[in-house]
């Protein structure tokens, strides 16, 4: 995505102990004997002290995917050529606020020496052997056409995520720079026609897809952005209510205002949704009270206000305030006449900037990080004994960590995700 870093994803250990326990690297690898570089071994076996089964699931899906890194004649630049990181490295380990033992990750589905045009079929080819999945032909597709019209510069990268409710695998496919007609009208479908924001236009620069979830998450780079804006795309998306929480934990993350302007200025931002609600389908979906406006040029009533939008009103929840209703439009919908806003509950927001732009050097992200993670209870032990290398860490160049991103779904609290390239441990004398 040139943004390295950017995947806006997942659980992290739901385990309620402090971040005080020393985990040795070398004390327990996985029992499968994957052949993985060193950092991300260490890595696994930080998991492996704490969640054994899940980090032999994750040792033995790397292999799998991995598969193109560790079979590259190119050896002497395999695992040093990568986009995905600051240096690189062809590896990228999640980890969230939000709870869960899962391991998540990200990688590159082939060698340096493919090139990125050919990788979407490699990541397919993958994921098929990694998990046995079978992805839909209309979503591949819609894929294929979306890179045809430009040059791309990584292609696609394969996430995995593996829980005890099992392992899950998605994508991540590039859209070309130049922009992608297929790409865009994809977008439009699931968002509908009218702009995102009032002034500029964000670029779409990738494309998520979660196969067994089904769902589609659209990344878009825009720099510069603005408070107002980021409470205007929480409000396509119902999530009006929870803008001033998020902004306080860019504020608490940053330690710098968010009021007047975001602390960072590289940022970027993308909205999650179901794959199968397209234009036609009915879907529930809600209205904001608030977001009707009053006075003579408003329409009479609510009811008009969602009819106005091509929906019926079917009830008022009045302990959230939103109207319940059914719509045959598709995703978020403004109605220009109402100022409605009509989307689907399951809509996912999320924000995104490099850590070294809303905070400093690794040494200082890690100790905010576990600073308000104590604060708030948050469980980011894994996080704590695999970035404990960096601890000291003051350099700004290579950044191991990707980006922070801060994250919206409905019917929860804010949530932070962090991207981190698995740091190299020092040797043992």
């Amino acid at each position: 995505m040139g943004l390295h870093g950017a995947n806006i994803r997942g659980d992290a250990d739901r385990s309620g102990a402090g971040f005080g326990t020393k985990l040795e690297p070398a004390a327990m690898v996985p029992k499968t004997d994957p052949g993985l570089e060193p950092a991300l071994l260490a890595a696994l076996a930080c998991y492996q002290a704490e969640s054994p089964l899940l980090a032999s699931r994750a040792a033995a899906a790397l292999q799998r995917v991995l598969a193109g890194t560790l079979g590259s004649p190119w050896t002497d630049v395999a695992w040093r050529a990568s986009r995905l990181t600051g240096d690189g490295y062809p590896v990228e380990l999640g980890f969230t606020s939000g709870g869960g033992e899962a391991i998540r990750y990200t990688v590159e589905c082939a060698g340096p020496e493919v090139e990125p045009c050919l990788r979407l079929d490699l990541a397919l080819a993958a994921c098929a052997d990694a998990a046995g999945m079978a992805w839909p032909g209309e979503i591949v597709d819609r894929l294929r056409q979306a890179q045809a019209w430009g040059r791309l510069e990584y292609g696609t990268w394969i996430s995995g995520r593996h829980g005890p409710e099992g392992d899950a695998f998605k994508l991540y496919v590039e859209v070309p720079a130049g922009g992608s007609p297929a790409a865009e009208a994809w977008a439009r479908d699931v968002l509908g026609d009218a702009p995102l924001l009032p002034s500029g236009t964000p670029m779409l620069r990738m494309i998520g897809v979660d196969a067994a979830a089904a769902r589609i998450e659209l990344y878009y780079r825009a720099h510069g952005l603005q408070p107002w804006e980021v409470r205007r795309l929480l409000g396509r998306l119902g999530l009006a209510s929870q803008a001033d929480a998020l902004l306080d934990l860019v504020e608490a993350l940053a330690e710098r205002s968010a009021t007047e302007r975001l602390p960072f200025a590289q940022s970027g931002f993308s909205l999650s949704l179901p794959l199968d609600l397209q234009p036609g389908a009915e879907a529930v979906c809600r209205v904001e009270k608030s977001s009707l406006k009053s006075g003579a040029s408003a329409a009479p009533s609510a009811a008009d206000a969602i009819s106005a939008c091509g929906a019926s009103l079917d009830a008022f929840d009045a302990s959230a305030a939103t109207y319940v209703c059914n719509t045959s439009v598709g995703y978020p919908v403004d109605s220009v006449a109402a100022s409605a806003h009509i989307t689907s509950a399951p809509a996912v927001f999320s924000l995104f900037a490099p850590a070294r732009s809303v905070i400093g050097p690794d040494g200082l992200v890690r100790q905010r990080l576990l600073d308000i993670a104590a604060r708030r209870g948050w469980p980011l032990r894994h996080y704590a004994a695999v970035s404990a290398p960096l601890a000291d860490r003051l350099r700004a160049r290579p950044a191991y960590h990707g980006l922070l991103s801060f994250i919206v779904a409905h019917g929860a609290p804010p949530q932070l995700h962090v991207g981190l390239r698995p740091p190299p441990f020092p040797q043992r004398k």
